[in-house]
């Protein structure tokens, strides 16, 4: 006699009470929306890490996390490009990309290592005015 399983959520492993797809099963949590779930894209052309200002968050966790899954089709190790989950704000999964596959995920071509350098140091630059003015 075997034991009947019941679903756990696949962000957290946390009993679960939506299924988003057969098979794909979130907590209450991770079934609504959610800014603590999204992907992001960051060049790693010159050996750094910089953002790209490219990503995503779905309607909900499960159905960013969905979207990361499918994403692992374009995996392309030393492609130049990541994308990186990151689930209640902590990195939960990275994916390797070329340029290609990041093209497949926003529509258009990557831009030049030096944008993607000049848009992560405004970015940190706007993060840290952002922080000394709270």
């Amino acid at each position: 006699m075997t034991t009947p399983t019941h679903p756990t959520c696949v962000l957290c492993g946390q009993p679960a009470r939506f299924q988003h797809t057969p098979g794909v099963w979130a907590c209450e949590k991770h079934a609504s929306a959610s800014e603590d779930t999204y992907m992001e894209i960051l060049d790693t052309r010159t050996g750094d890490y910089r953002k790209t200002g490219e990503g995503a968050i779905m309607r909900s966790p499960v159905e960013t996390w969905a979207a990361f899954q499918k994403a692992k089709t374009l995996h392309a190790p030393g492609g130049g490009f990541v994308l990186d989950l990151y689930v209640d704000e902590n990195l939960a999964g990275t994916v390797e990309l070329d340029s290609r596959g990041f093209q497949r995920l926003t529509g258009h071509s990557p831009e030049s290592p030096q944008r993607y350098e000049e848009y992560d140091a405004a970015f940190w630059q706007t993060r840290e005015s952002e922080r000394k003015d709270s």
